[in-house]
């Protein structure tokens, strides 16, 4: 009901769920990712209290209420969420280090939040654990990326793929496929396009010879994001459109470029409506659908200042200043040299017409 608009329905069967189990946790978490998907997020706060009441033990609570916090800004409490949910739920380290680090990256904090990776990835590598040090070097390389580390990024995810190769052996290896869309992502940003197409080139080629089309997602991706750097958005256009429905629905990377690409097409109202559906977007949705969860908070937290982006681009002053001033504020705590607090601020002024000192 609730992906279809229907929320009352929604609420009413959320209700039901709750006093027929009332004594299991999964209604209690259905309901929090229900009233999430509304935009309702004091309510899912309400029904994460109620289930704490008849669970006080569960850990969970303190996942979903981390995400809440987040969602809401409250940092500091999604920071302490995360401890109690690693303490009763007996986690490793590595795990820890993984969601600890997206409250660092959401408030623009990105010098901490590679620190801290790194500090954890130098114990995995100690302690042999390579199927967490594989997952924990890929999200450090993501941080890198919004950082602007594009060399030091590439960087780890060829150790990414190495230890990925280690582990998997002869059998199916996925992170080849991850590994050469995200290197082809460093590539565009850092302008290096010749490099990019190379990637591209070697992503449809292991999809072709796999035999994965499940993977063409990223293909079609990573040649729009080259198509869109380049100025050719009608060829984007047809690229975006070649990606699964379900994932366009699903990756939040891919909804954020089908966003740009409307807005470097003229469809205003559609970009906008793109961009407006993903600050609500449940995580247990995008989860459900086979999207990346790190790539959710990073794209989350910029949210804003994309809509800056997009008003900027339409002429529209009022609201991209209104916007950029909620990006500033939202990384109140980053890090001076943030990439994108930086360019909110130098943008802010010139829409003001006024210097950036």
């Amino acid at each position: 009901f609730c992906v279809t608009g229907e929320d009352e329905k929604a609420f009413s069967a959320v209700s039901t769920y709750i006093a027929l189990i009332p004594d299991a946790w999964n209604p209690y978490d259905t309901g929090c990712d229900v009233y999430v998907m509304a935009g309702k997020p004091d309510e899912a706060m309400k029904i994460l209290e109620e289930g704490h009441k008849q669970l006080p033990a569960e850990p969970e609570y303190y996942y979903k209420l981390f995400e809440v916090d987040m969602l809401r800004g409250e940092m500091e409490k999604a920071r302490e969420d995360i401890r109690r949910w690693a303490e009763l739920a007996q986690l490793p380290a590595g795990i820890t280090d993984r969601y600890a680090s997206l409250a660092d990256v959401f408030e623009g904090r990105a010098h901490k939040a590679v620190e801290n990776l790194r500090q954890g990835v130098r114990r995995l590598t100690t302690e042999h654990d390579q199927p967490t040090e594989v997952g924990n070097r890929f999200y450090l390389a993501r941080i890198l990326m919004e950082q602007g580390q594009f060399h030091e990024g590439r960087d780890e995810l060829r150790v990414v793929d190495s230890l990925a190769e280690e582990l998997n052996g002869p059998g199916f290896n996925p992170w080849k496929f991850i590994v050469q869309y995200y290197t082809g992502l460093c590539n565009v940003r850092a302008g290096d396009m010749a490099k990019a197409e190379v990637n591209a080139d070697a992503l449809e080629a292991l999809i072709r010879d796999e035999r994965e089309p499940f993977y063409s997602m990223f293909s079609h991706a990573l040649k729009a994001e080259i198509l869109l750097a380049q100025g050719k958005s009608s060829a984007a256009s047809i690229s975006v459109a070649s990606i699964q429905p379900w994932a366009r629905i699903s990756f939040p990377r891919i909804r954020i470029l089908a966003a740009r690409v409307l807005t470097q097409a003229s469809r205003e109202a559609d970009a906008r409506n793109l961009y407006d559906e993903t600050y609500n977007w449940t995580i247990a949705w995008q989860s459900q659908m086979g999207g990346n969860y790190f790539d959710f908070w990073i794209e989350r937290s910029k949210l804003d200042y994309y809509k800056a982006q997009m008003y900027q681009h339409f002429g529209d002053r009022v609201n991209a200043i209104t916007f950029y001033e909620k990006a500033i504020h939202n990384w109140h705590n980053g890090d001076s040299d943030y990439p994108p607090l930086v360019d909110a601020k130098v943008q802010l002024q010139t829409l003001k017409g006024t210097s950036v000192k």
